[in-house]
């Protein structure tokens, strides 16, 4: 009988019993990642921000009082939570 099979263990074995290294490397690797991940997250959401705000102030008039009021008016549009458009019964009504 041919018993070569049961000595190499199979690719299932090897993925279900991983050794204590390879687990502390994938966690590290993970933490990286996930970090990695919200900096750029938060690089594009700023890059965005910064480039509404730019076209704003640029298409905007010349005037230093309008230019004033539109960056205002985006930075309260930025801060602001509350919906644009009325929601619920009202809306039906107006």
């Amino acid at each position: 009988m041919d018993f070569q099979c049961f000595d190499r263990p199979t690719l299932r074995h090897v993925a279900m019993s991983p050794s204590p290294g390879s687990t502390i490397t994938i966690i590290i690797i993970t933490i990286i990642t996930i970090i990695t991940i919200i900096i750029i997250t938060t690089t594009i959401i700023t890059i965005i921000i910064t480039t509404i705000i730019i076209v704003i102030v640029i298409i905007a008039p010349r005037s230093s009082l309008e230019m004033h009021e539109s960056l205002s008016v985006v930075i309260v549009l930025l801060t602001s939570r509350a919906p644009l458009a009325p929601r619920g019964r009202h809306a039906e009504e107006e």
